[in-house]
């Protein structure tokens, strides 16, 4: 799932149980100054499928970063967690937010 040029999909995807966990790094603009910004996200499998068939699925974001190796490095954490199952990947993802 790429979401457009600026956004840098990592390698480490991580597959547990069948479910498969995938993190990406996006770059935007800050809302404030315009200034390039970087954001950890992972998708991840909720369970079950929807009305059409298809798997249902989340997106998790962690904080935006001032430079592309924090939120490289907030990624592969996402990632790394996404083995512990999607509740240890949102708690990290809290933590992560919280100073």
């Amino acid at each position: 799932m790429n979401r457009g040029p600026n956004a840098t999909e990592l390698t480490g995807e991580t597959t547990t149980g069948g479910e498969l966990f995938k993190s990406e790094v996006l770059e935007r603009s800050s809302l404030h100054s315009g200034e390039p910004i970087w954001q950890a996200e992972i998708t991840v499998p909720h369970g079950g499928q929807n009305h059409a068939g298809k798997i249902r699925v989340f997106t998790i974001r962690g904080p935006p970063r001032k430079t592309r190796e924090q939120a490289e490095s907030d990624a592969k954490k996402l990632g790394d967690a996404a083995s512990e199952g999607p509740k240890q990947v949102r708690a990290l993802a809290n933590s992560m937010h919280r100073p």
